[in-house]
C-alpha cells in the first residue's frame, strides 16, 4: 500500500491535478502515517521509509555503522522500509540507489538482517542497477540506503515473486518519516533505541573507540552507533538534550564521572543552530551559562561512568539530568 499512489477518483489512466490531487496526497499521507499501526503484529513489513538514517557497512564480517542525522554539507540519505525475504530458500533481488558507489564507501548499499533485525551482510551499489542472489537461511530481511536526492530513481525488485518492493518514484517525500520515528520502529532491536531515560547508550559522534571532537561546535553533528552480529558497542554515550530556564545567567555544575578532557558538556541553541562546549577538565566542574545564548545542554560521557554523571542547575538548586546505575 505504501508504495502505490492512490487515484480513487476519475479515469484510472489519468493522474488527477489541482485540488483533487492535493486532497489525494493528504489521504495517502494519512495512510502512510497509519502503516505502522495497521501492520503491527502482522506479516506485511512495508513499514516506512526514513529520512536522515544511513546504514553504512564498515567491514565484510557483520559490522555496520548506523548514522542518525545529517551534518551540514553532507548528503542526506534515506532508508527504505524493511522487507521480509524469508518465504523462499534463496533471494534474487535487483536494486538501484540511483548512483554507483565509486569511492568504496560501502554505501549506498543493500543491507541484510536476521530474524531479530540485527545487521549481518550487504551488497554494495557497484553497478546501478545491480542484481544479487543468495541464501535466506540466515538473512530474513533487507533494506536499502540511497541518497535523498535520488528518491525518484531508487527501487528494489524481488525477482522471485516479481514484486516491486520499493519504487521511489511513487513515494511522496512528505510521507517519509523522520529519524525519530525510525528509533521508535518495531523493526529494529531495542538496544539501538534510547533507553528508558531518553539517553543514547552506546552511541557517539563517530564510529571508533576514540572520543569524537567534531560535535563541539557543530550542532548538526549526527549520532553514530556500531551495529551488527559481530559488532561491539562503542564505549561512549550521549545524554538526552535538556532545556534551561529562559533568559538567566546560571551556575551549572556537571560531572562525567571523573576528570576527562575528551568528554564534555555540550551547549546548544537549536533556534540559532549553534553549539559550544565545556570539557570535563575538573570533576565536578562548575561553569556560568547565559540561557539567552545557550538554551539547551547535553552531556557526552563514557558509558562506564553513567551512574556518576549529572548536570545540575546550582542557581535554582535543580538537578537537570543525571545518569543511573543501569544503562537500560
Amino acid at each position: 500500500m505504501a508504495n502505490t499512489i492512490l487515484y480513487p477518483f476519475g479515469v484510472a489512466a489519468e493522474a488527477p491535478t489541482g485540488v483533487i490531487l492535493n486532497e489525494l496526497v493528504e489521504v495517502q499521507n494519512t495512510l502512510y502515517s497509519l502503516a505502522d499501526w495497521a501492520f503491527k503484529g502482522g506479516t506485511n513489513y512495508l513499514n516506512s521509509a526514513f529520512r536522515s538514517v544511513l546504514f553504512f557497512p564498515t567491514s565484510t564480517s557483520g559490522v555496520c555503522g548506523l548514522r542518525i542525522g545529517t551534518a551540514d554539507g553532507t548528503d542526506e540519505y534515506f532508508e527504505t522500509p524493511i522487507y521480509y525475504i524469508g518465504n523462499s530458500s534463496t533471494y534474487d533481488l535487483t536494486f538501484s540507489a540511483g548512483i554507483v558507489d565509486s569511492s568504496s564507501n560501502r554505501y549506498p548499499s543493500l543491507c541484510f538482517f536476521n530474524e531479530n533485525y540485527e545487521y549481518g551482510s550487504y551488497w554494495g551499489q557497484t553497478a546501478a542497477p545491480r542484481t544479487v542472489t543468495g541464501s535466506t537461511e540466515t538473512w530474513k530481511y533487507v533494506r536499502m540506503s540511497f541518497p535523498a536526492s535520488k528518491l525518484l530513481d531508487a527501487y528494489l525488485i524481488d525477482n522471485i515473486t516479481g514484486r516491486v518492493l520499493f519504487d521511489g518514484s511513487t513515494i511522496s517525500a512528505d510521507a517519509i518519516k523522520t529519524k525519530e520515528r525510525f528509533l521508535e520502529s518495531e523493526y529494529i532491536p531495542s538496544s539501538w533505541k534510547p533507553n528508558s531515560r531518553g539517553d543514547f547508550i552506546g552511541w557517539s559522534f563517530g564510529t571508533t573507540d576514540t572520543p569524537s571532537t567534531s560535535q563541539r561546535n557543530d550542532i548538526t553533528r549526527p549520532y553514530f552507533r556500531r551495529v551488527g552480529i559481530n559488532a561491539t558497542d562503542l564505549p561512549f554515550s550521549i545524554g538526552k538534550v535538556v532545556q534551561l530556564p529562559s533568559n538567566q545567567t546560571l551556575s551549572i555544575e556537571f560531572s562525567v564521572g571523573g576528570v576527562d578532557s575528551d568528554m564534555m558538556l555540550r551547549l546548544l541553541n537549536p533556534s540559532t543552530g549553534t553549539a559550544s562546549y565545556y570539557s570535563a577538565n575538573a570533576n565536578p566542574r562548575t561553569v556560568s551559562i547565559n540561557s539567552a545564548t545557550w538554551t539547551h545542554l547535553q552531556l557526552y560521557f563514557r558509558t562506564e561512568n553513567y551512574a556518576n554523571c549529572y548536570i545540575k542547575d546550582v542557581t535554582n538548586n535543580v538537578m537537570l539530568w543525571e545518569g543511573a546505575a543501569s544503562p537500560a
